[in-house]
This record gives C-alpha cells, sequence and structure tokens, in this order.
C-alpha cells in the first residue's frame, strides 16, 4: 500500500525493550522515511502472537528471537529469517530479593515469554548449571518483558528474565541479579522474519526496511551518537536516563549486543537448532539453510 507516495509497512515487536533498539533508532533518525517507507509498529503481547500474525500475513515482518520461527517453519509455516539484530539474548535472570541465589528459587515460580520457546529452554540451562532441576520450579507463561517485570514487582513470581532497561530498574530497587544471559549463551540471536507470500510480493519493501535497519545499527556503534542512543532508548521506553544510560554502557559497549550489519550466519543458527533438538522441542535437526533467506539482506547492504 501507497501513503502520499511512500510504502505504507507495517512490523512486529513482542515489546518495547532494547533489543529492539536498531529499530528504534531507524524509526526516529528518519531512516525508514529516508527507503520511501510509512512505517509503523505493531506491538504483540508474545512472541506467538507474532508468530501467527506473520504466518497469516497480516503482519508481514515480525522481530523474535530466531528460536521462535525456526520452530515455526519446521511446523510448515511460510515464513523465513532475513536478518538478525541482536546478537544474543541480553539480560538477566532477576529474582525477588529474599532469594539469595538460584537454588533459593526451588520450589518456587518463574516468568517466561512461553513455557516452549527457546528462552526458556535456556534459561533452564542457566537454572540447572546453578543447581537446579526441572522439577525443582514451575515456569509461568507471562509474556514481554514489561509483562515478567509487572508479574515480579506483584510477587506473582519469584524469578523472570529481564532485559535492559527493566533488569537494572529492577536491581535499583532491590531485586537480585541472578545470572547474565550473555555470559551464559553469548551467541542467541534476535532474528527479523518474513512471510513469505509477501517477500515474494513486495521485495522492493523488505529490502528498503533493512537498508534502514542496517543503518541503523552501524549508527548506534559509533562514538559521537551515544548520548542521542540512550535518548531515543529512553524516549521509546519511557525509562529513566540513569537506566538508559546503563543499558547503553552494558548492550553496546559491554557485550556488543546489537548486530551491526544486521547480519545473521547458518553457523549461528544450526548451533541454535542443536539445542532445540537437545531440548526435544525438535523431532529432528532442521537445515539452517531451510529457515534462512539472506537474499533480501545481501541487496539492502
Amino acid at each position: 500500500m501507497m501513503a502520499k507516495g511512500k510504502i505504507e509497512l507495517t512490523t512486529g515487536i513482542t515489546s518495547k525493550t532494547s533489543q529492539n533498539w536498531t529499530n528504534f533508532v531507524a524509526q526516529d533518525k528518519g531512516f525508514f522515511e529516508s527507503e520511501g517507507l510509512h512505517h509503523t509498529y505493531a506491538i504483540m503481547k508474545d512472541m506467538r502472537e507474532g508468530m501467527e500474525q506473520l504466518t497469516r500475513g497480516t503482519v508481514p515482518i515480525v522481530t523474535a528471537m530466531a528460536d521462535t520461527p525456526i520452530l515455526e517453519i519446521d511446523k510448515g509455516a511460510p515464513i523465513r529469517i532475513i536478518a538478525g539484530i541482536v546478537r544474543t539474548g541480553f539480560g538477566h535472570i532477576v529474582s525477588s530479593p529474599e532469594c539469595e541465589g538460584i537454588k533459593a528459587l526451588k520450589g518456587k515460580s518463574v516468568a517466561v515469554i512461553d513455557p516452549h520457546s527457546g528462552s526458556t529452554v535456556i534459561l533452564r540451562e542457566i537454572l540447572r548449571r546453578g543447581g537446579l532441576s526441572y522439577q525443582d520450579y514451575d515456569v509461568k507463561h507471562v509474556g514481554g518483558t514489561p509483562k515478567r517485570y509487572e508479574a515480579l514487582k506483584k510477587g506473582e513470581v519469584a524469578a523472570a528474565f529481564l532485559s535492559p532497561p527493566y533488569d537494572f530498574q529492577a536491581e535499583a530497587e532491590g531485586y537480585r541479579l541472578l545470572a547474565d544471559y550473555a555470559e551464559h549463551f553469548p551467541s542467541y540471536p534476535l532474528a527479523v522474519n518474513v512471510n513469505v507470500d509477501f517477500g515474494r510480493k513486495e521485495p522492493d519493501a523488505v529490502i528498503k526496511y533493512l537498508r534502514a535497519m542496517v543503518k541503523a545499527s552501524h549508527w548506534i556503534y559509533e562514538r559521537g551518537n551515544r548520548d542521542e542512543a540512550i535518548s531515543i532508548l529512553e524516549k521509546n521506553m519511557e525509562s529513566s536516563r540513569q537506566f538508559a544510560e546503563k543499558t547503553y554502557d552494558y548492550v553496546i559497549q559491554k557485550i556488543k549486543g546489537i548486530t551491526p550489519g544486521c547480519h545473521i550466519s547458518q553457523e549461528e543458527l544450526e548451533k541454535l537448532i542443536d539445542l532445540l533438538v537437545d531440548a526435544g522441542l525438535l523431532a529432528k535437526s532442521t537445515q539452517a539453510s531451510k529457515v534462512v533467506d539472506l537474499s533480501f539482506l545481501k541487496k539492502a547492504q
């Protein structure tokens, strides 16, 4: 569709978190507009809804942790991974103040985005390394980071995985950071995913979208853009300057969590597929080449 001479494009994100920082930059700096796109967001309640909308084509491009589209493609969903905007699921397992360590979560509930997602597999593995078996705690399907933070604050769960700045805000409020996802799993990409039919019919829109995202992914690392990048995150997440600055120092400077150039490799996806197979979420190993289509990204660069 066209809007005043521009291509109208709505893309989906699970929630407004720092993992979508590249999207925020591309939007606020006018990179989408300069590519001739009239771009808007649709915010999904969780990745399950995102995949449903993507599969139907009602939202033709959706960002999600790469395990989610892999599982859907294995079931026959007409979608493909076309880029990566985050190289690892950065953030922390955050617990209530009385839980002084992972073992203190025994017999308690932990909030997750989806019980069957790869991020939950990773959370379970981190807790296993900390001394807990799967039977030692319950997982509660809550949704995206803002909802998990709310559940933790209300005392509905004893712990949750929170991405920045929610984890740092919770820490300042007395909650405990029990484990850093990036330290345990340095490669766990957030992917850009496209509906196959949309990609076939509207390749220019996909390429223009990715070109804006690639530009944003490089812009965010330029030293002179630090203050503005923090302001963009602060505005989009309605966060305080203090926690937005701490998020920048952690995500951009410490772990370099945003993926420059929006690259994603078959090797990264193969490792993730192996993890899903080992966890019993994939009945058989799926070839990475069957879930990814990098032709759009190549044309966008």
